[in-house]
């Protein structure tokens, strides 16, 4: 099968049909494109490249199968509308400068290891309305390198779907003042917190990483899950603590941990 390319160069472009379908992939080299409501695009077996001030202006729905790579300082992404990735295989979202997208889906279908969006060192910052949704123990954030997942957490629940090699989240909750608060996950835990030697044995083999924004004010409360292959020799599940490391570790009273119930939303 012969694929082609859609090189938008130099152009005002207004895309106003219901559906489109452009195969082998989308180059927007220096256009102004807008994507009106309602409106889907859909690049088949190819992805798109924003580059050279182009500005895609989207209120609609632009899916596409392969990686999507913004680069320049004044290219631009905006509108309310959603980036839908629809691959069969691992997805890249890459931008020069910070990309701002109002709508992420991942679309797997079927495909029940697909749809998990892999953080690297990049962070995933949600705004304060923002949500994420269909997650479960295939379908989460990937924390595999230094980026981690944000959200705006009060008094409410707030479930962070997050792990590395398993799925391990996070549900904060906050009584003092409302703030954003990071997560990450490693897969191990290290004798001084970030560095030293990985525990072996009387510990389960996660290290959530959690800070806020803005330091003071905050009044968190804390449940993460794991699963139990992850329990090193000599770990009591029936005299659990949660143990944080600012300076010294500082452990909380020992209780029971309750079985695991995935959370999945």
């Amino acid at each position: 099968m012969k694929k082609s390319q859609k090189i938008l160069s130099c152009v005002a472009l207004t895309l106003m049909s219901l559906t489109s379908y452009a195969q082998g992939g989308w180059i927007n080299n220096g256009a102004a494109v807008h994507i009106s409501n309602h409106t889907q695009i859909r690049i088949g077996e190819g992805g798109v490249t924003n580059q050279n001030n182009g500005r895609i202006q989207n209120e609609g729905t632009l899916s596409l199968d392969r990686d999507w790579e913004q680069t320049g300082s004044t290219t631009q992404y905006t509108g309310q509308g959603a980036i839908q990735f629809d691959g069969d295989g691992l997805q890249q979202l890459s931008s020069s400068t910070e990309l701002h997208v109002a709508n992420l889906r991942v679309n797997n279908g079927d495909r029940s290891h697909n749809g998990s969006i892999e953080l690297g060192n990049s962070g995933l910052v949600l705004a304060p309305a923002a949500s994420i949704t269909n997650y479960d123990a295939q379908h989460y954030i990937i924390t595999n390198a230094l980026g981690q997942l944000e959200q705006q957490v009060g008094a409410k629940s707030v479930v962070f779907p997050v792990g590395n090699a398993s799925y391990n989240p996070a549900v904060l909750s906050n009584a003092g003042t409302p703030d954003h608060m990071v997560v990450r996950v490693e897969d191990q835990v290290w004798e001084q917190g970030t560095t030293g030697q990985a525990a072996t044995d009387d510990v389960v083999a996660r290290t959530w990483h959690i800070d806020e924004r803005t330091p003071g004010g905050s009044d968190v409360r804390l449940t993460v899950q794991w699963d139990a292959d992850q329990e090193l020799a000599g770990f009591d599940r029936g005299q659990s603590v949660v143990s944080d490391r600012i300076g010294t570790w500082q452990s909380a009273a020992a209780t029971a941990a309750r079985p695991a119930q995935h959370k999945s939303g």
